[in-house]
């Protein structure tokens, strides 16, 4: 049997109706698995939805809700982190977060399925539209994100942001407009530890680990010579305990079992090189940082307190 032209991008039964797709028709898509529904009342394309990462599955779709909604709505916190591909203190997950709206107009707080709106104030140079879409600022969507996490996860929205080029003052700024709200208390202490020299996630975590533990802040993006005279770049570098940290994060040794295996010989090579040259290489992820403090501290001759589990 043929199939009728599904749209590549999230549609409602009312739109499938206008296409030609009968709801009897979509009903025998969905059972087939050619369609799913996304969201209430919202559908996509089986094998596009496949193909796209879980944050730009939830863009369109928060997209596609908020165009949908009477009333003005702009993307906001998870939403607009999405718009921005700003870092969040989460790998994106399934399912996906509940899309996150403010109400532009007069409505009222609410969680619904799948959909969190928001009306907190939100000043017009908090807001910019792209593409017919609002959505607020990174700077907005930084802060935001960031006081409801503590330290070490609020670095990783905060150093996404300086990394895009938002200059310190500005977040600085943004925490002062908000000071009050629930979760600012801790804003100006993160946002001065912040580095744009993290580059990613894992990195921004770490480095606000090491401040929440007291082990001395290391340099970070450092070049240095190993044995053979041959320069690398150290993720971090405590040089008076010459020790170098290298965070591994979400698939930075590659995304196929090849790459895996020619960049795990790489860097066995690499820490050889830098071991000749007297320099002690730790490598850690996000679940193995916990097990590597101890360590870290004892080279670094602090002693590290407490846990880092909250990730």
């Amino acid at each position: 049997m043929q199939h009728p032209q599904i749209p590549d991008v999230p549609f409602t039964r009312t739109e499938a109706t206008a296409l030609g797709i009968s709801p009897h028709v979509l009903a025998r898509l969905l059972r087939d698995g050619l369609v799913l529904r996304e969201r209430h009342g919202l559908f996509m394309d089986a094998d596009v939805s496949a193909s796209w990462t879980p944050r730009w599955r939830h863009l369109q779709i928060a997209t596609a809700v908020a165009a949908r909604l009477r009333g003005g709505y702009a993307l906001g916190a998870v939403s607009a982190a999405a718009w921005h591909d700003l870092p969040t203190p989460w790998a994106w997950p399934e399912p996906l977060p509940r899309v996150c709206l403010y109400a532009l107009g007069n409505d009222n707080a609410a969680i619904r399925r799948n959909l969190h709106v928001l009306v907190t104030p939100l000043p017009p140079d908090e807001l910019l539209c792209d593409s017919g879409i609002a959505v607020t600022t990174l700077t907005r969507t930084a802060i935001d994100i960031a006081r409801h996490c503590p330290l070490p996860r609020a670095l990783i929205p905060i150093d996404g942001a300086l990394r895009a080029g938002i200059a310190r003052e500005e977040l600085l700024e943004q925490a002062r407009r908000q000071r009050g709200w629930p979760g600012t208390r801790m804003l100006l202490p993160t946002i001065a530890v912040a580095s744009p020299l993290s580059e990613s996630a894992l990195e921004s975590f770490s480095l606000g680990t090491f401040h929440v533990h007291g082990i001395p802040r290391p340099e970070q993006q450092v070049w240095v010579q190993g044995g053979s005279g041959r320069e690398y770049r150290a993720d971090f570098l405590w040089p008076g305990a010459r020790l170098i940290g290298e965070a591994d994060g979400w698939g930075k040794q590659g995304s196929s079992a090849e790459e895996w295996r020619r960049n795990l010989a790489q860097e066995k090579v690499r820490e050889d090189d830098l071991r000749d040259a007297g320099y002690r290489v730790i490598r850690w992820t996000f679940s193995t940082l916990d097990d590597k403090l101890p360590l870290i501290a004892r080279r670094t001759h602090i002693r590290p307190s407490g846990s880092t589990r909250a990730h």
